[in-house]
């Protein structure tokens, strides 16, 4: 049921869209508390962002709370949830991390100042992906909840056509959409349906200014053998994979082969009878 709220709620993201270039986007209809987060900026605003959320839980169970040291111990366990997704921040640097092959496998690159927070809350998760120090694109998967057939209908009503689709084959030879885009000044809002292998669906913003900038930092770190995505995966999940993918071997070169050489005689010359 939250799903679908949270599904519904970003629906008023509409009137917002017409912000100026490289405002941070209104992304309070998501979750109230996701107005703290500021697009361009650093590990603080995602800190903000958990601060609020988790007050949600500590503050009525410090409030009731009577032995000072109980309040204490509750304070520093909620400060202490924040430091371990600091302390966990993912850094794709060209050594495997797990999630190459996750349902946000295709959203980074390796070799190219990228990094990710993550943060587990209930069924949902919420990805915060940073390039140099600086947030520009949020993704949250959802738990169980409205079909995703639901929720691009309610995204279209809101929205209108999308501005690029991606399909895939149903199995009865027909087709069946696993993504939409719509754009606006700025940013990009993505919902993509990860339910085949993850069960899942994803909505995501980015800034669109990165977008640009690291799709020609990765086609540069790709052809220096780096990758985002695990080649074995890399058709399933991305609309474009030569974008992100792994890189495909250079093919051998042709050899042809010259005439045998003559056999060797024994060191000693040819064996007598």
């Amino acid at each position: 049921m939250l799903s679908r709220i949270a599904c519904v709620l970003f629906l008023a993201l509409a009137p917002t869209l017409a912000s100026p270039a490289h405002a941070a986007p209104d992304i309070r209809a998501i979750d109230p508390t996701l107005g703290d987060l500021r697009f361009g900026d650093g590990w603080e605003t995602i800190a903000k962002w958990l601060g609020k959320r988790l007050d949600k839980v500590y503050l009525p169970r410090i409030q009731r709370a009577v032995d000072g040291n109980e309040k204490a111990r509750l304070r520093a366990r909620r400060d202490q949830e924040i430091g371990l997704v600091q302390n966990a921040e993912v850094l794709f640097d060209g050594r495997p991390t797990g999630f190459e092959q996750s349902v946000i496998a295709g959203e980074f690159g390796e070799g190219t100042a990228e990094s990710l927070f993550v943060y587990k809350d209930g069924e949902d998760t919420h990805y915060f992906f940073m390039r140099a120090g600086k947030l520009w694109k949020y993704i949250r998967s959802f738990g169980e909840g409205v079909s995703f057939k639901q929720r691009l209908q309610i995204f279209q009503e809101s929205f209108g056509p999308p501005m690029a689709i991606g399909d895939e084959s149903d199995g009865n030879g027909g087709k069946r959409i696993v993504s939409a885009t719509w754009a606006n000044v700025g940013f990009d809002f993505r919902l993509v349906d990860r339910r085949l292998f993850f069960g899942t669906d994803l909505i995501a913003i980015e800034d669109r200014s990165v977008a640009t900038e690291l799709k020609a930092a990765r086609a540069a770190a790709k052809k220096a053998g780096l990758g985002g995505v695990d080649p074995s995966v890399e058709g399933f999940f991305l609309d474009d994979p030569d974008m992100y993918g792994a890189p495909k071997p250079e093919p051998a070169p042709d050899v042809v082969p010259g005439p045998k050489p003559p056999p060797k005689s024994p060191p000693n010359g040819p064996k007598q009878p």
